[in-house]
């Protein structure tokens, strides 16, 4: 695969286009669970949410950018 397909970022490793989407994915979810069905608090509660990932970059990275979108602290850009 040409580099310009991981978007200049090394295999095993998340681009900007997964880390925003996996923003968006979760916002999504806030939608729905928070917002719209009520199942989780509005603010984070750690008794609420249990995250499990492999031991991989990627895994871990993809989740962290998930939770940010289900409770998000501050407003994130991508160049």
């Amino acid at each position: 695969m040409p580099a310009s397909f991981f978007d200049g970022v090394n295999k095993g490793y998340v681009t900007n286009k997964g880390k925003a989407d996996q923003l968006r994915i979760g916002g999504a979810r806030r939608r729905e669970y928070v917002d719209e069905k009520q199942f989780l608090s509005s603010t984070y509660n750690p008794n609420e949410i249990l995250s499990l990932a492999t031991f991989k970059e990627r895994c871990v990275t993809s989740g962290q950018y998930y939770l940010r979108g289900l409770y998000p602290m501050e407003s994130l850009t991508f160049e």
